[in-house]
């Protein structure tokens, strides 16, 4: 999510500091989820409305992305439990799920990918083998 962040701020920056980029970030600025970010950055940047992405693969791994994540961050029992295989496929959804939506919104705002979301999206996919017997040292 962090990536989305910052990927959303980079606008706002180079906006800021170009005299002959005139938008209103205010409500863009002002938005305090990460929902109503993307929905504002899509107005002011794209003039599209955000269900424009929504039906997209990249959004659905996205948003599985952010519920894995919130279920870790923000537990609702005292405990977590992670098996290796779930760590790595989760990991196999930042390909589609950041780099791919990334990518989506650079093309919303006919912007070319840039390289690191290049590599998000070309990254190894991760596969967890069993070789032999788990135990305790």
């Amino acid at each position: 999510m962090a990536l989305i962040e910052a990927f959303i701020s980079r606008y706002i920056l180079v906006a800021e500091n170009a005299p002959s980029i005139p938008v209103d970030l205010t409500p863009l600025k002002a938005s305090r989820t990460l929902d109503e970010r993307l929905a504002q950055w899509m107005t002011i940047f794209v003039a599209k409305d955000i269900s424009e992405v929504k039906d997209s693969i990249q959004w659905n791994h996205f948003m599985y992305l952010r519920k894995a994540r919130n279920e870790v961050v923000h537990p609702i029992v005292p405990y977590a439990v992670a098996e290796i295989r779930e760590m790595g496929k989760h990991l196999n959804y930042v390909r589609e799920g950041i780099g791919g939506f990334m990518k989506l919104l650079r093309e919303q705002h006919a912007g070319t990918s840039l390289m690191f979301i290049d590599r998000l999206l070309t990254a190894p996919r991760v596969d967890f083998r069993y070789k032999g017997k788990w135990s305790l040292p």
